[in-house]
């Protein structure tokens, strides 16, 4: 195994980034690429100025393996932690040496003062979960946490319901700020990976107040959601379609009629929102659906699609399961640099948009 020089990258690497970012699309009937456009290296520091990003060169110097680390302050079986998401994680085309991937993160990712690490993979990138879950001295273990479902809807198909006198639908205002600021931490703590919330604006980049929505009854508020679209500094494009996918993708307009998302163009950059910091008061259902249906409203003026992230077991996949929609299954894990393990006692909420 040959030794190669593991440092961070800096404003020229981003470009380089770039391109491998873009040179493997996801698998399955319905290939994405995700990217970070117009520049990867602008688009982590974006998301955070102390992004951990680590790239290791071949001896002519070409990015060859690169990795990144997101560090946020999320509840953890009630408490705050700081949490680092591992991701970004790509190999160079071509590049067959083999190397050691546990240095890949030692150098600057597992010496960051973190509580915990975690990180994804999309359930059909089987070649990835084989490398990555295989015990060996070159790798850091992976602790598997949950399934994920990332559904993408049509807002059209969700039909608004009774008014319900009760409850008050409306846009937050600057003048919410403090108020949902506490019901987001209040209610967001009962989970396990809930983002703990200070600032919406500075924490949730392009994230901007009237694209937030609150429920209220009785001047109290019951739930809450943001649409968060986030297109200006990374990106879904569609690669490639296939099987029944591909299909639908020839039939144009007919897929909103049956309730499915018009499919995009092949090599067209995704236009939508994520549904983030989706969230009830004692997780009540009633208090969810009627938020959902409200905010698809919203959602339709503006978009013909929107992104809901969310774990197996929480109870809200009771409403999206009946809804017609694509969706991507994707395995979350603990990053465990150091032997150490946490267990997890809450229910589990993390995020699409911070995937």
């Amino acid at each position: 195994m040959m030794k190669y020089k593991v440092e961070k990258a800096t404003k020229k690497d981003g470009k380089e980034m770039l391109d491998i970012i873009e040179e493997t699309a996801s698998k399955g009937n319905l290939q994405l690429i995700y990217t970070r456009r117009p520049d990867a290296f602008l688009s982590y520091q974006k998301e955070k100025k102390d992004t951990e990003i680590c790239i290791i060169k071949d001896n002519k110097g070409k990015i060859a393996v690169q990795g990144s680390c997101i560090v946020n302050d999320y509840y953890i079986n009630g408490s705050t932690r700081s949490i680092g998401y591992v991701g970004g994680i790509r190999k160079r085309k071509g590049f067959k040496e083999k190397f050691n991937w546990v240095e890949l993160f030692t150098k600057d990712i597992s010496k960051r003062d973190c509580d915990l690490f975690y990180c994804s993979f999309l359930a059909l990138n089987k070649h990835a979960l084989e490398v990555f879950q295989k015990k060996r001295e070159v790798m850091p273990e992976l602790v598997p946490i949950t399934k994920y479902f990332t559904y993408i809807i049509n807002p059209k198909i969700i039909k608004f319901r009774k008014i319900n006198s009760e409850f008050c639908f409306r846009k937050m205002e600057d003048k919410d700020k403090k108020k949902v600021v506490e019901f987001l931490n209040i209610e967001g703590c009962k989970y396990n990976f809930f983002p703990k919330v200070s600032n919406i604006e500075k924490e949730f980049p392009d994230l901007k107040i009237n694209d937030c929505y609150i429920l209220e009854k009785d001047d109290e508020i019951i739930s809450f959601g943001g649409l968060w679209n986030q297109k200006e500094y990374k990106q879904y494009i569609v690669k490639k379609y296939g099987g029944f996918v591909k299909i639908l993708s020839k039939i144009g307009a007919i897929t909103e009629c049956i309730g499915y998302i018009p499919m995009p163009k092949e090599n067209e950059v995704l236009n939508f929102p994520t549904l983030s910091l989706f969230i009830a008061k004692d997780d009540n259902l009633e208090y969810y659906e009627y938020f959902l249906r409200c905010i698809a409203k919203e959602i339709a003026k503006k978009y013909k699609m929107f992104v809901i992230g969310i774990s197996e077991n929480n109870k809200k996949n009771e409403i999206y399961k009946k809804l017609k929609s694509l969706k991507f299954d994707s395995l979350l894990f603990l990053v465990d640099f150091k032997g150490r393990n946490t267990k997890l006692e809450e229910d589990i909420h993390i995020e699409c948009g911070l995937l």
